[in-house]
């Protein structure tokens, strides 16, 4: 029954979801239907000389990254913070379509928790950071969660990248329990296991203040230790990551898993051998919601309206990311505010 209502919802809104789509390439397009915008996106971002250009979710174009973050996912690179809140958009965008409820998966920014990002707060235990910039760190998480994630929140997704290898967190608000899932154990298993028990002391420390949970009860801490590992220690974290989210997601967005007929772990875990697939999936999934747009004319547009992008603080964000990108791809560019 609750399969073939689901069926059912799933072609109403795939059917929803492509008419939606040609209206808004008529929209574009001075009323022509371009049918083939997805594609037109997939040979832009494999062209070197695409390097440079913005790409935004189709429907939300302040999800943002630049051609070479998608690129990443097909060359094996480590994948950048600006990646994986594309990821966290996507996923937001098929939530919607599974008809969960839009707010039950919650996404921790993942500048919050990197330790290539210019705030080093997290690097350090709680204890040893001032009140002060506690309070900031917390409006910052809090910033980052969608709406009404005090009242249907029930798993926050927590993402961190420790010199360049990403792993995560999964806090159930039900069971007060972190799940911690690492790809590269063998190798670097004991320091990600530390940095991911921090993390975890700074997000009791908001779930307490912000989620009002119990402020005497200790939240148990569980490292998963049969969660597939990389073929590449060095490269493959992010992919791991992204893969290990959605099929967490996947396996909880209806009735929290009770139902299903295998183990959380079991739908977790995949073969070395489909990896290749794996990868060139993530890429087609991230890039068919993608599409080219130039990020000054948009901002103007949206500063037009009021209605995003302030640009006291935003335009010069994006410079900080352009100026990273520029760096990491090294070529050398002058950025000069106007």
């Amino acid at each position: 029954m609750i399969k073939r209502v689901k069926d059912r919802n799933a072609k109403k809104i795939a059917n929803k979801k492509k008419k939606e789509r040609e209206l808004h390439l008529i929209a574009i397009n001075n009323g022509r239907l371009v049918p083939k915008l997805n594609e037109k996106t997939k040979r832009l971002v494999i062209k070197p000389e695409s390097s440079a250009l913005s790409f935004y979710l189709i429907i939300n174009d302040s999800v943002t990254c630049f051609e070479q973050h998608l690129n990443d996912i097909l060359q094996h690179k480590p994948y950048d913070v600006m990646l994986v809140k594309v990821f966290f958009g996507i996923l937001r965008v098929e939530m919607i379509e599974k008809c969960a409820h839009e707010s039950k998966f919650q996404f921790v920014n993942p500048e919050l928790l990197d330790d290539e990002y210019f705030d080093w707060t997290t690097q350090v235990v709680l204890d040893l950071v001032k009140y002060r910039d506690v309070e900031i760190h917390n409006s910052m998480v809090t910033t980052s969660m969608n709406d009404e994630f005090k009242r249907h929140g029930r798993f926050f997704i927590i993402t961190m990248r420790i010199m360049t290898h990403w792993h995560f967190l999964v806090w159930s608000r039900a069971e007060n329990k972190y799940t911690h899932y690492d790809s590269n154990r063998e190798i670097r298993g004991a320091f990600n296991v530390g940095a991911a028990k921090r993390t975890a002391m700074w997000m009791t420390k908001w779930f307490r203040e912000f989620l009002f949970t119990d402020r005497h009860s200790v939240p148990k801490f569980i490292d998963c230790m049969i969660y597939p590992q990389e073929i590449n220690p060095k490269l493959d974290g992010g992919l791991y990551m992204l893969h290990g989210i959605s099929s967490l997601i996947d396996y909880l967005h209806i009735e929290d898993g009770v139902f299903n007929n295998i183990s959380l772990e079991a739908h977790m875990s995949w073969k070395k051998s489909e990896v290749p697939k794996i990868r060139n999936g993530l890429f087609r999934r991230l890039s068919e919601r993608m599409e080219y747009g130039d990020w000054t004319v948009k901002m103007e547009n949206s500063n037009g309206r009021n209605k995003r992008f302030n640009r006291k603080w935003n335009i010069s964000h994006c410079a900080v990311y352009y100026t990273r990108y520029v760096l990491h791809t090294s070529i050398s560019f002058t950025i000069h505010s106007g």
